[in-house]
This record gives C-alpha cells, sequence and structure tokens, in this order.
C-alpha cells in the first residue's frame, strides 16, 4: 500500500512539474511577443516624433514668413487709411 501511495505522489509530481513547464513555456512566448511589440512601438513612436519634428519647424518657418509679409503691408495699411482719412476730411469739407 505503501509503494501505491509513493507511485501515485511520483506521478502527481511528475504531472505538475509537466504543466509548470508548459505554463513557464507559454508565459516566455508571451514575453518575448510583447518585448517584440514594444520594440516596434518604440520604433514608431521614434518616426513619429521625427516627423512631428519636421512639421514643427515648417510651422515655424511659415509663421515667420507670414509674420515678415504683415510687416512690409503694415505701410501700405497705414498709407491707404491715411488717404481714407485725407478723402474723408476733403470730402466733408
Amino acid at each position: 500500500m505503501l509503494e501505491w501511495s509513493a507511485v501515485i505522489a511520483a506521478v502527481t509530481f511528475i504531472i505538475l512539474v509537466i504543466y509548470l513547464i508548459m505554463t513557464l513555456r507559454k508565459v516566455m512566448t508571451t514575453l518575448a511577443e510583447t518585448e517584440q511589440t514594444l520594440s516596434d512601438a518604440r520604433t514608431a513612436v521614434n518616426g513619429i516624433t521625427e516627423e512631428a519634428k519636421d512639421l514643427i519647424q515648417k510651422a515655424n518657418q511659415i509663421s515667420d514668413d507670414v509674420k515678415g509679409k504683415m510687416k512690409a503691408v503694415d505701410p501700405l495699411i497705414e498709407s491707404a487709411h491715411d488717404v481714407g482719412d485725407m478723402i474723408h476730411n476733403v470730402s466733408s469739407n
């Protein structure tokens, strides 16, 4: 009877070890897939970051260009305003 109990305990232990090995293999596979996914995500984020930097630089250049053009147009607007005031003064007299 004692021999049967030892055999049952040994078989149970072997089944438990096999189950643990299979579980650990699944966990290792999942961790490897997670590592690959994170690596891909880092690569994608780095690419997007570079594109965003380029876009911001272009937007800054456009903004500077528009500001420069507005400064160039300001004297024309002031002159047109002055002409308008002069016409108003002449027509009201």
